[in-house]
């Protein structure tokens, strides 16, 4: 890259002086650590697993034995940039191995064959990121061309995306959260581009998800935070219990819901009510793009436990609800909820919402 740069400054002068500059020397330097270790096999033995990959401006995707990711990125660099992510999302299968991969771009392959190139600087260094990455988690990389009629899969996946699954709340709210219950050391319910901790688990292969699935890991190691699809809420609690775990989780404010009164009785500490914003749900990549329901949705977070001890320790510090003489005691009432959504009954105990 260097001295294709030197040779248009000079006129094509072969005798021209060039200044060496640091990327110059790292790569010198690179040489110099690994010239003992380094090859490249004359012959390319058979792959060991293939990978399809594909690029689109609103997504990328890749394929490796039928299975299938997404997720965003954009402009020329995209296509090695959709082969990285889809090696770093699948390199649980690949170590050690000799991965082909199979792109409709053919910049892309030469530039992955020849371990970079000199006609752009930034699909240049994106290569080296490529192959530093492949080095380091001992894959053999090879790319072929292939037509895009026939890279099906993969360009499926680069077209297929679905940004109502990328909500978050806005990184200040999860601040203030942050300072009411403490810091989690695990996001639930993320992606790389909304992830709230750098620790996290996505819903389907992701280049830096930690862990895949959610339900699949045990909770109690960790505390979480989640702010999980609405439909799964139910699931997150009887989770919560199962795995005796503690974290925080944000939800809507929806006290006629069956899951509300689980809710309620896995309390360990205040409820905090989030109040209604345009802004308090954000894209990472849009942030003036606004929810679809802001105007109708109200989220509390809470602290919850499957620590039953800890809930009732909890319990143990709120207010008695009196009840009327001759009137019944109450033990859970949720009028109060339904009537201003700042508090409710459980167990005798008058539980109040702060609003954050």
């Amino acid at each position: 890259m260097l001295k294709s740069e030197a040779l248009k400054s000079s006129k094509g002068n072969f005798e021209a002086l060039v200044a060496i500059n640091n990327a110059c020397v790292e790569d010198l330097q690179w040489w110099v650590d690994n010239i003992e270790n380094a090859f490249k096999p004359v012959e390319r033995p058979k792959a060991d697993i293939t990978i399809h990959t594909d690029a689109f401006k609103m997504g990328w995707g890749a394929v490796v034995n039928k299975t299938a990711i997404e997720s965003q990125e954009h402009i020329n660099s995209l296509e090695l940039k959709a082969l990285f992510m889809g090696l770093k999302s699948f390199y649980r299968n690949l170590q050690h191995k000799h991965v082909q991969a199979f792109m409709d771009n053919t910049t892309a392959v030469a530039y992955v064959n020849s371990m970079g190139g000199t006609k752009s600087t930034q699909v240049n260094k994106l290569a080296k990121e490529v192959w530093n990455w492949c080095i380091e988690h001992g894959v053999h990389l090879t790319a072929t061309h292939i037509p895009g009629s026939t890279n099906v899969d993969a360009d499926k996946e680069s077209r297929h995306f679905n940004d109502n699954t990328e909500w978050m709340l806005r990184p200040d709210i999860f601040k203030q959260l942050v300072g009411k219950f403490g810091s989690p050391n695990i996001d639930l319910f993320a992606s790389r581009l909304n992830r709230q901790v750098s620790c996290f688990a996505s819903w389907r292969p992701d280049p830096e998800a930690t862990h895949i699935d959610a339900f699949s890991i045990d909770w109690s190691k960790f505390f979480f935070y989640a702010f999980p699809p609405f439909s799964l809420v139910a699931q997150c609690l009887q989770k919560v219990e199962w795995d005796q775990a503690e974290g925080i989780i944000v939800v809507p404010n929806w006290p006629t819901q069956p899951w509300f009164s689980k809710l309620m009785q896995l309390l360990t500490e205040t409820p905090w009510i989030i109040p209604k914003s345009k802004t308090t749900l954000q894209l990472p990549w849009d942030v003036h793009r606004v929810h679809p329901l802001h105007s109708n949705l109200t989220l509390l977070a809470c602290q919850i436990s499957g620590n039953l001890m800890k809930h009732k320790v909890y319990l143990q510090q709120q207010q008695v609800l009196l009840s009327a003489p001759g009137d019944p005691v109450l033990e859970n009432y949720t009028k109060a909820t339904l009537t201003d959504g700042r508090h409710t009954v459980v167990r005798g105990r008058l539980i109040s919402f702060d609003l954050l």
